[in-house]
């Protein structure tokens, strides 16, 4: 196709997208076995800034948006994504960019190149999730969601419950490994109602009387008793 024909074709496929309106969505085309990128949405999204510390996940938000900007070509995919990289992550897919002519596979080889730069490996994963190197903050099944995130699938359910418990209090642990509760999404719920209840926190230790004399101390299996009564009472609320 001739640069003369080729600028013909292009001027007629804009004025046919005016005339259909922004809201119009074009796809790849092909013409004489030549690949023609048209425009796939006027409206470009704006990205979230890149997160090198879960590249999968903002790939995830990334296509979201995308998506729901109808913008579906491979590069039109390339060039929304890295409009919003910084040189340091250009750096890692600079040898995609510059190939001529662009694989047509470009979006894919971008991502793939960028999630292999900043992800962490499966090794490191295992090996946060083995040495307890996982945030606590917040309630029980947000923990639990972390050691799913890091976990991926390589750890059995089992391994999972026991690095879960083993970040619990000491009372809270011993209370749910009588319960004999195996589903983890039910022993995470359990672990978030006595959290909120305070079951086996301070109310349940030995805690001195306002009186002079302190009242005699509880056996671990009275004080055991007592919060297990105690969380039996929460479920039937």
């Amino acid at each position: 196709m001739s640069d003369a024909a080729f600028q013909n074709r292009a001027e007629a496929a804009e004025a046919q997208l005016n005339a259909q309106g922004p809201d119009t969505v074009t796809s790849d085309a092909i013409d004489n076995n030549i690949l023609i990128p048209c425009i796939d949405n006027l409206w470009v999204p704006k990205l979230p800034p890149f997160s090198q510390v879960d590249p999968e996940l903002w790939f995830i938000q990334a296509e979201i948006l995308m998506r729901n900007s109808r913008i579906t070509a491979e590069f039109t995919k390339a060039d929304t994504v890295l409009a919003a990289l910084d040189v340091e992550v250009w750096g890692h897919v600079r040898d995609i960019i510059a190939l001529d002519p662009s694989p047509t596979d470009i979006y894919k080889q971008i991502k793939a190149r960028i999630i292999a730069a900043y992800a962490p490996s499966v090794e490191a994963k295992l090996r946060k999730l083995l040495t307890g190197q996982v945030g606590t903050d917040g309630k029980p099944s947000l923990i639990l969601s972390r050691l799913r995130s890091l976990n991926n699938g390589n750890l059995d359910d089992k391994v999972i419950k026991s690095i879960f418990l083993d970040h619990l209090l000491p009372n809270h642990r011993a209370i749910l490994i009588a319960t004999e509760i195996t589903d983890l999404n039910r022993l995470a719920e359990t672990a978030d109602r006595m959290a909120e209840s305070n079951i086996g926190g301070e109310s349940h230790a030995s805690a001195v009387s306002k009186g002079n004399s302190p009242p005699p101390a509880k056996t671990e299996m009275q004080q055991l008793r007592d919060m297990m009564a105690d969380m039996l009472a929460l479920f039937k609320k």
